[in-house]
């Protein structure tokens, strides 16, 4: 099961889910709540020439859904597919802001989930949680907050501009997006793949094959 990041959706996953299906693999991907084909946008981001100060400052239509909501949907995924599929091993993967959504849902049916995998996403500490990263000194210094356009406590969410003209903004999301304890007896398995931060776009095939090297 392929769960999507912020600003993404299930058509993320059109040309890894293709080749795991090749493969012998059923892939499921659906769209959580407020994204993909349910994606509700501030009426700011739709307004060209954009107007910096009420993109800063207009409300999320999404502010008020949880990573609970997201956990629910993901959970309730999970057991239909356990319950419809009682002896296939399920594989959650979960992209960049779905890390965090892993995190609760492996806690919530662990007895249902085979492998739990982390690509290119939020793998917080136990006892930490996605704020104390963003408090971190070490947040400061990286690329995501150069390409922030409002306060987040203002929104309610964090709020970027992908239709922007300006090729020096531009510049900076590329590079920030698309340049390239629990378990003991479950170690952490880490691999490297110099890619993007979304390598099922930019090297699909690759990603398969170690998907199915798990």
């Amino acid at each position: 099961m392929l769960v999507h990041g912020g600003a993404h959706g299930a058509w993320a996953f059109e040309r890894l889910a293709s080749l795991l299906v090749q493969e012998g693999h059923r892939v499921i991907a659906r769209d959580l709540p407020g994204h993909g084909l349910g994606a509700r946008l501030p009426r700011s981001y739709t307004t060209r020439p954009l107007n910096p100060q009420a993109f800063a400052t207009e409300p999320s239509p999404v502010a008020h859904m949880t990573l609970r909501d997201y956990r629910d949907q993901v959970t309730g995924t999970v057991r239909r597919l356990a319950e419809r599929m009682p002896d296939r091993r399920i594989i959650l993967l979960g992209h960049s802001m779905a890390g965090l959504v892993l995190n609760q849902v492996g806690e919530a049916v662990p007895e249902l989930i085979g492998r739990l995998v982390y690509l290119s996403a939020w793998m917080t500490a136990d006892g930490t949680s996605f704020g104390d990263y963003m408090d971190a000194p070490e947040f400061s210094t990286g690329l995501i907050p150069s390409v922030l356009l409002a306060d987040p406590a203002v929104t309610g969410a964090l709020r970027m501009d992908f239709r922007s003209g300006d090729p020096e903004y531009r510049a900076r999301v590329k590079a920030t997006f698309a340049a390239d304890e629990y378990v003991p007896d479950n170690p952490t398995d880490v691999r490297t793949l110099p890619t993007s931060h979304s390598p099922f776009v930019s090297q699909s095939a690759r990603l398969a094959e170690i998907l199915l090297e798990l």
